[in-house]
């Protein structure tokens, strides 16, 4: 009908505007779903309680949209990801891309909610350093570390100079640069010698059950003689009944008397007591730190009646190391208990012993921002740079950073992103952060591990699944404690680090494996990765996920490319199914070869095999129709849903370039 209609020169016309449709639709199909770009919308809601200036967030989506390692292969223009871009109310903020999560900079107040998006094909630029809410990084000490009296240490990024007391860097003991005061950035070095001072009881603390006072309205008044002049007989406590252990506990006169970075060797505990003559006493000194008790040694002596003085070292209540907020906090104890008679205790004090900051130097009056900070000692001097302006500086006179054990810790929430680190000795970079890659993040430590000195493999136990885990190239560390890159996993149990085991053999041995942030530099200073967690009632969840135009902007109608959430499945694309498809390998070496992911590899593929076709039927041929035929098939095949290259719409204009071809062949076309 349509023919006799038409006519048949019409007709012929009608056929070559079809194939030519066609023929620039199979063109252009594959170059637009190549170059678009996508966007993923993020929902960044609030209700926590608690406004954030500034924090890192880790994405809570989707497993596959978080799954870094399959974007890059299938949506990122780049596999590196470095053509990613976060954006938080049109301003560009901070992100970092690990394999199996996506971290994000941004503010939020409580109460709010707002969008946060990621786009593909940006300019490429370095990724950012994040490691969540509470996180950090550890980098293990070195010698080619440690810093003497010739150094450079730059931090640049975020600093959120309202959390005072928060490092940006420590090594523990020696050396660091923290929030000193609100809108106060200092760098200090911690002297080579010890001091020491003294805290008095000076009120009630936690509980008064010691029975008696003697020649004092309170039970601290009765032990808190100054130190060197006991006023035994005086003023004391004691105990006889009820029977058992008691314990009085006193808060102290503690006021801020040492540097808030001083480092703490140890707390010891002095008191003086007595028994009655010829019978025992029991005795023993307590500290107590936010409701934990560390208990000393009970003493159970005869002193014949005479006071007797007795000290002891006391661990840190609850474990880990003492700080100088925990002095503050510290209440000192005492526990009496009837031996064969009355036991008595008429002084206690705690005498601290610490490692002083020498020197400081402060960058005053920078309100919460971003900013390059570089601390320097040339051998003579002690300063630091904010934007590269000197800030303050004090003579060296001597002092330079201790060569200790402890290990440099980066970032706290006070850096809730960095965009670079750099640590320098007498002049030559030795790390240099600043990743150009999607970052390992797998962290992992179920069951326990076999280690043998001289060898690289591992042997698990206890039912790990290393094989389920993407734990390849993260940081192993075990019982010597040093750091390991992982290079392969053989099976859920087994794996192999890229250097053989230096420590010694030994078996059931708990392990980690952590994230790992690349040390540029190639000095093999690679950190570990803590991650952090989102608070409580502050989340960033994935909800959509759209093609648009190379660059951002204007949509690109492409209708089975993934436009939400769900639609991102690896199972519909040629990577999915590639152990199954004989020519994935050969797409994915000519993806390697031009650094693209694997799908845009599969795209230019299939137009290049689409227009070949074409052009080589005809140039056989010399049929417009047979040649119309073949290319339409062709893309019909990679319009496939279970292979998933080009939408599924090119089934359609196949189809239709199909039955035109057959109409233009059946014409003699």
């Amino acid at each position: 009908m349509v023919y006799s209609l038409l006519g048949d020169t019409n007709m012929k016309k009608l056929l070559y505007i079809v194939a030519i449709i066609g023929i620039v639709c199979t063109i252009v199909l594959p170059i637009t779903t190549a170059l678009a770009a996508y966007m993923i919308s993020y929902d960044l809601s609030n209700t926590s309680g608690t406004d954030y200036n500034m924090i890192a967030l880790i994405s809570s989506g989707d497993t596959n949209a978080d799954n870094n390692t399959w974007m890059a292969n299938n949506v990122f223009e780049l596999t590196t990801g470095r053509d990613t871009e976060m954006s938080q109310g049109g301003t560009v903020t901070a992100h970092m891309l690990t394999d199996n999560k996506t971290l994000a900079a941004v503010s939020t107040n409580s109460g709010t909610s707002d969008t946060i998006t990621m786009t593909t094909h940006n300019t490429a630029t370095d990724l950012d350093i994040l490691t969540g809410y509470n996180g950090y990084c550890t980098i293990l000490d070195a010698a080619a570390l440690e810093m003497g009296a010739s150094f450079e240490e730059e931090i640049d990024g975020y600093v959120d100079t309202t959390d005072v007391g928060a490092d940006l860097i420590i090594k523990d003991g020696a050396y660091g640069t923290y929030v000193s005061a609100t809108n106060n950035i200092s760098s200090y070095i911690i002297a080579a010698g010890t001091t020491t001072f003294n805290i008095l009881p000076a009120g009630v603390g936690d509980a008064t059950d010691i029975a008696n006072v003697i020649g004092s309205a309170t039970h601290w008044g009765a032990v808190d003689d100054p130190v060197g002049a006991p006023d035994d007989a005086a003023t004391y406590i004691s105990h006889l009944i009820p029977a058992g252990e008691h314990f009085d506990y006193y808060t102290t006169t503690y006021a801020d008397d040492i540097h808030i970075k001083a480092n703490i060797s140890s707390v010891t505990v002095y008191f003086r007591y007595r028994s009655d003559a010829g019978n025992t006493a029991k005795v023993r000194p307590v500290l107590r730190l936010n409701g934990v008790n560390t208990l000393g040694t009970q003493l159970t002596q005869n002193t014949g009646g005479a006071w007797t003085n007795a000290n002891e070292v006391l661990a840190r209540p609850g474990g880990g190391t003492w700080t100088e907020s925990d002095i503050d906090d510290l209440q000192i104890g005492i526990g009496l208990e009837q031996g064969t008679a009355a036991s008595y205790c008429t002084q206690v004090y705690i005498v601290v012993t610490y490692y002083d900051a020498a020197l400081e130097v402060t960058a005053a009056g920078f309100p919460p921002d971003d900013y390059n900070i570089i601390t320097t000692a040339d051998g003579a001097d002690f300063k630091i740079y904010i934007d590269t302006i000197e800030e303050d500086t004090i003579a060296l006179g001597g002092v330079s950073v201790k060569n200790n054990t402890s290990n440099y810790v980066l970032m706290s929430n006070a850096t809730p992103y960095l965009n670079e680190y750099n640590h320098s000795v007498g002049g030559v970079l030795i790390v240099h952060y600043a990743p150009n890659d999607i970052v390992h993040g797998t962290a992992y430590d179920t069951g326990t591990v076999t280690v043998t000195n001289g060898d690289a493999t591992v042997e698990g136990a206890g039912g790990m699944a290393w094989l389920d885990y993407a734990i390849t190239g993260g940081i192993f560390v075990s019982a010597d404690g040093a750091y390991y890159v992982i290079d392969s996993v053989t099976d859920n149990d087994t794996l192999e680090l890229t250097t053989v085991y230096a420590g010694g053999t030994l078996a059931g041995q708990t392990y980690n494996v952590y994230g790992r942030l690349i040390d540029r530099e190639g000095a093999s200073q690679d950190a570990a990765i803590t991650w952090g967690a989102n608070p409580a009632n502050v989340d960033m969840n994935i909800v959509s996920f759209e093609t648009v135009a190379s660059g951002g902007g204007i949509g690109i109608l492409i209708p089975d490319r993934p436009d939400t959430i769900q639609d991102i499945n690896p199972d519909l694309d040629p990577v999915g199914v590639a152990p199954n498809n004989p020519l994935s390998p050969l797409f994915e070496m000519w993806s390697d070869l031009w650094d693209v992911p694997d799908i845009t590899g599969w795209l230019i593929a299939a137009m290049l095999v689409v227009i070949g076709s074409f052009i080589l039927s005809y140039a056989y041929f010399r049929h417009l129709g047979l040649s119309t035929i073949v290319s339409c098939v062709f893309l019909g095949l990679f319009s496939l849903p279970n292979l998933h290259v080009l939408p599924t719409f090119g089934l359609i204009i196949g189809v239709v370039g199909l039955i035109a071809g057959i109409v233009m062949e059946a014409k003699g076309i």
